[in-house]
């Protein structure tokens, strides 16, 4: 897995000397970068809803398309 937006750390799942290591970085890493990573994740949650909204709404018209088709002489 590849952190793209350098936004957060990934841990070994069922892996609790990972997550205390994880942790310890995070406590010892300066606090601006700590909040540079944090705005780079609030930004990279943004983007991500935004694309997954995008694909709702077409979602939703390529319905009532597929609906509207079917209910025609089409059908």
């Amino acid at each position: 897995m590849k952190n793209e937006a350098d936004c957060g750390l990934f841990v070994e799942a069922e892996n609790p000397q990972a997550l205390f290591e994880a942790f310890v970085f995070m406590l010892e890493m300066p606090t601006a970068e700590r909040i540079k990573m944090g705005q780079r994740g609030s930004k990279r949650i943004l983007v991500i809803r935004r694309y997954l909204k995008l694909a709702e709404s077409f979602s939703d018209r390529l319905d009532e398309a597929t609906d509207k088709y079917k209910s025609s002489e089409h059908a």
